[in-house]
């Protein structure tokens, strides 16, 4: 197994979580910048996987996406907010992933950048 990064288990030891290091280090998740590259529901997902406990996953994500963790701190609300994100995600992102839904509605590229236009005049 590989040795993992001084940055990874300095922030392991900071939040009390030494105990994950060797099921890190087995599972080759030994350097701070994969976490973080994951995102945080990847992240979730990926360590719940390999046996990580929710409450880890929790503190694990708290440190590394501040932003994204404030909004499902409580973890009764998490998976609900999750899921609510996950649908809104797929309303907002839907024209924006599919290639054929853009071309359908005749827009293609055009029509992803009028919309980066009109987002400023829709919040005043």
């Amino acid at each position: 197994t590989m040795a993992m990064e001084a940055e990874l288990t300095l922030l392991l030891e900071k939040l009390q979580l030494q105990e994950l290091a060797p099921l890190f280090e087995s599972e080759a998740v030994t350097e701070l910048s994969l976490l973080t590259s994951m995102g945080a529901l990847m992240l979730r997902e990926n360590l719940v996987d390999i046996g990580v406990s929710e409450q880890h996953v929790q503190r694990l994500s708290a440190a590394l996406f501040p932003s994204y963790s404030a909004s499902a701190a409580d973890d009764t609300h998490s998976v609900q907010q999750d899921a609510a994100l996950a649908s809104g995600a797929q309303h907002r992102g839907a024209a924006a992933d599919s290639t054929t839904f853009d071309s359908a509605k005749g827009e293609g590229m055009d029509g992803d950048a009028a919309e980066a236009v009109e987002l400023p005049d829709a919040a005043n």
